[in-house]
C-alpha cells in the first residue's frame, strides 16, 4: 500500500536510461567518429568489459572503444542476454551451434554444441547429441557428454542426473555423492537442500559435501543459508537452524526475514517486531506493518482506526519519525518522500530528513526519488492534468512544473515532453535537445542523443546530437529483425 504512489509515478515518468552500457565511458572518439560508427552497422549494443556487439548483414561481430572491428561480422544472431563479455570471454552461435570466444576473436571453445552455459567455478556445461557434459576456459571437454541433466558447479560440486538418478559430481567428473533423495538442490556454502516425498507431502533437509545428513528431511521448508542461518518451517511455524543442523530458532513466528546486520525481522501474533540471533526480542512485536533496515531505518506502521500510519524506527527501535503518514519511502540521498491526505481527502507528498524534520512541504500530487541532486515533482493544473517539474534538496523549484512528463535526471539530463513531444533538458531547465521529436534516446555509451520523428511501420528519421545539443546528422533508419530495432539506410 505505502508503495502505491510512488509506483504510479515511475509509470508516469519513468526512469530514462536509454542504452545504459555496462561499462559507463563508452567510445573514446570524437563525436563525429561515432556517428561514423553508427552508419556504419545496423546495430550496436552496449559495451561490456570494453567491447561491444555489433550487427551487420545479420551477421553479428565486436568492435572495441575505439570502434576498431575486433571479430569480424561473421557469427549468427543470439539471445543478446549471452553475447556480453564475461571474464574476457563471450559466447556466439555458427550455424546453429555454439562455442566461446576470447577478446581477439579467437575460438576458445569451437563452435560445435547445441548449448553452451555460463562459465561457473571454471567451468560450463555444453549440450552435446542431447547429452550434457563440461569444458573448461581452454575449450577442452573436461566431463565427457553423458548425463541427461547437469546444472552448474557450485561450491566445487555440480548436481547431475543419468537414467533418472540424481548425484553430485567433482570437477574432474568422479562420482562424490549418490543421492537416496527423491531431488536436490546445488550446494551453497558447504550444503545442499534435499527432500524426500512427493509434491503433497514433501519433507525437507540438509546434507554437506560428503553425503552425511546434516539436518533431517523433517521440515516443511527449508531455504538457502545467508549470514550462517536458514530459515525452516515445520508444521506453518518459522524458525531457524544453524549449519550444523541445530534449531537455533524454535519454529514459532508467523513470519520471519532472513538474518541482516544480526537482525530479523519476525511476525508474532499479527504483529512486527525483530529478534537478534539468540532469538531475543531487540524490537519487541508492537507494529502492524514493517519493512527491512535500509540504511538505518526501517519503516514501521500502526493501525489508526482502519488505516495505517507510516513513520520510521532506528535499529535500536526508537521511532525516530512518529507514525503520523498515510505514506513513507525509503529515505535516499539523506530524504524519504512521505505524504498525507489533506482536508479534500487528496494525497499530497514532501520530503523529511532523518531527524523527522519536513524538508519539503507535503504539496505535490507526484514525487520521485532524488537523482543528482533534483527530484521530478508533479502537480495537476486547472485541468486536472498532470505538469511535472524539478526540485533541489531545499525545496526550492528549479525547473517549474510545466511538461507533460519528466524523467529523472542522469548525467545532468531529464527527458521532457511538451505539446506531446519529447527533448531534454539539462539541470538548469534550459532546452538542450528542442521538444520537437516523438521520442528522444541519450545513449551513455556513445554520448549521442537519438531524437526519432515517426514515419511509416518500417522506417523513421533520427536526429544525432552530441553532448551540448549541437545537430550533428540526422538519416532515414529502416527496422531490420533483432528486436525491432532500426538501422541506419542513409543520409539526408
Amino acid at each position: 500500500m505505502r508503495k502505491f504512489c510512488l509506483t504510479v509515478l515511475v509509470a508516469l515518468c519513468g526512469v530514462f536510461v536509454a542504452y545504459a552500457g555496462n561499462d559507463g565511458d563508452g567510445f573514446s572518439m570524437t563525436a563525429e567518429k561515432r556517428l561514423e560508427i553508427l552508419r556504419n552497422y545496423d546495430y550496436i549494443g552496449n559495451f561490456s568489459e570494453g567491447m561491444a556487439f555489433i550487427c551487420q548483414n545479420d551477421k553479428w561481430g565486436y568492435i572495441d572503444k575505439t570502434g576498431k572491428l575486433v571479430v569480424p561480422c561473421m557469427y549468427d544472431c543470439c539471445d543478446s542476454a549471452s553475447v556480453d563479455f564475461v571474464d574476457g570471454l563471450a559466447k556466439v552461435c555458427l550455424s546453429g551451434k555454439y562455442g566461446v570466444i576470447d577478446k581477439t576473436g579467437k575460438q576458445i571453445v569451437p563452435c560445435e554444441y547445441d548449448y553452451i552455459g555460463n562459465f561457473t567455478d571454471g567451468l560450463a556445461r555444453v549440450l552435446l547429441n542431447g547429452k550434457y557434459g563440461y569444458v573448461d576456459k581452454t575449450g577442452n571437454q573436461v566431463i565427457p557428454c553423458v548425463y541427461d541433466v547437469a546444472y552448474g558447479f557450485s561450491d566445487g560440486l555440480a548436481r547431475v542426473e543419468l537414467d533418472g538418478e540424481c548425484s553430485f559430481i567433482d570437477k574432474t567428473g568422479n562420482l562424490v555423492i549418490s543421492c537416496e533423495y527423491d531431488s536436490a538442490s546445488d550446494f551453497s556454502e558447504g550444503l545442499a537442500r534435499v527432500c524426500i516425498g512427493g509434491w503433497n507431502d514433501r519433507k525437507y533437509g540438509l546434507i554437506d559435501k560428503v553425503g552425511n545428513l546434516v539436518l533431517p528431511c523433517e521440515y516443511d521448508i527449508v531455504d538457502s543459508f545467508s549470514n550462517g542461518f536458514a530459515r525452516v518451517v515445520l508444521d506453518g511455524k518459522y524458525g531457524f537452524v544453524d549449519k550444523t543442523g541445530n534449531l537455533v530458532i524454535p519454529c514459532v513466528y508467523d513470519e520471519v526475514t532472513n538474518f541482516s546486520d544480526g537482525l530479523a525481522r519476525v511476525v508474532l501474533y499479527d504483529k512486527v517486531g525483530w529478534i537478534d540471533e539468540q532469538d531475543n526480542h531487540v524490537i519487541p512485536c508492537v507494529y502492524d506493518y514493517a519493512e527491512p533496515f535500509s540504511g538505518g531505518f526501517a519503516c514501521v506502521a500502526i493501525r489508526d482506526d482502519l488505516n495505517l500510519k507510516y513513520g520510521f524506527i532506528d535499529k535500536a527501535g526508537n521511532l525516530v519519525v512518529s507514525c503520523r503518514y498515510e505514506f513513507v519511502a525509503d529515505f535516499s540521498d539523506g530524504l524519504a518522500c512521505v505524504g498525507v491526505v489533506d482536508d479534500e481527502w487528496e494525497r499530497k507528498y514532501g520530503f523529511i530528513d532523518k531527524a523527522g524534520n519536513q524538508v519539503v512541504s507535503c504539496r505535490y500530487e507526484f514525487v520521485a526519488d532524488f537523482s543528482d541532486g533534483l527530484a521530478c515533482v508533479g502537480v495537476d493544473d486547472d485541468e486536472w492534468e498532470h505538469k511535472y517539474g524539478f526540485i533541489d534538496k531545499a525545496g526550492n523549484q528549479v525547473v517549474s512544473c510545466k511538461y507533460q512528463n519528466a524523467s529523472n535526471f542522469f548525467n545532468g539530463l531529464a527527458r521532457v515532453k511538451r505539446n506531446e513531444k519529447y527533448g531534454f533538458i539539462d539541470k538548469t531547465g534550459k532546452l538542450v535537445v528542442p521538444c520537437l521529436y516523438d521520442d528522444v534516446e541519450y545513449w551513455s555509451d556513445m554520448d549521442i542523443f537519438i531524437a526519432v520523428v515517426k514515419g511509416t511501420n518500417d522506417y523513421c528519421i533520427r536526429y544525432y546530437y552530441d553532448g551540448k545539443g549541437t545537430l550533428l546528422g540526422k538519416g532515414k533508419v529502416q527496422k531490420f529483425a533483432y528486436k525491432n530495432n532500426y538501422k541506419f539506410v542513409f543520409n539526408d
